[in-house]
């Protein structure tokens, strides 16, 4: 199966070529990880976490948090719970956001 990736407001999307995926569920999974996006953001500067500082405590690489924050990372269940628990929240408060 191939993959091309597809570059949708600098939200890096792969999907296969075969797949029945319309424009507008590209379009709505491309907004949702924007707003994931900005909501990880905010949350890290209201526990007042840098960059740098939420790496070192999350044991992530600094560069993925800045790739999580412009929606160009997928990112894997140990990652999720090690940003939420240096973060102090719940998985539920973690993944708390809406399309506007």
């Amino acid at each position: 199966m191939a993959h091309v990736p597809c570059y949708v407001s600098s939200v890096n999307i792969t999907f296969a070529l075969v797949s029945s995926k319309t424009r507008e569920e590209i379009f709505v999974h491309a907004k949702e990880a924007e707003n994931f996006a900005i909501h990880f953001r905010l949350l890290r500067k209201e526990k007042g976490f840098t960059q740098e500082g939420l790496a070192i405590e999350a044991n992530v690489d600094v560069s993925t948090i800045a790739r999580i924050e412009a929606g160009r990372q997928n990112i894997t269940l140990d990652t999720i719970f090690g940003l939420s628990k240096a973060l102090g929240v719940s998985l539920k408060e973690f993944f708390d956001f809406s399309l506007p």
